[in-house]
């Protein structure tokens, strides 16, 4: 994530920058005049989140163990979705 969307206001502790990013976003798909386009771009980018979350959480588990981590996540999960898809 680029750095400038980690930005928080501090004032009301809302992250601006990301919220104007999403709302920028958000017009570029309503230019779209297809609405099987549209629905393509956010399948595309659903499953493409969905993607690196689950392939994500078996390498950092393995790659770096000692990371604090709030939420243990068991791996047999992750591991079928990857071989299901």
């Amino acid at each position: 994530m680029p750095e400038i969307l980690n930005m928080i206001q501090i004032n009301h502790l809302t992250p601006t920058p990301a919220v104007m990013f999403v709302a920028l976003l958000s017009l570029v798909y309503l230019c779209s005049s297809d609405i099987y386009a549209l629905i393509n771009y956010v399948g595309f980018a659903t499953w493409l989140a969905i993607g690196l979350a689950v392939v994500c959480l078996p390498y950092l588990r393995w790659k770096q163990p000692d990371l604090p981590r709030p939420i243990k996540v068991n791996l047999f999960f992750p591991i079928i979705y990857i071989l299901a898809s």
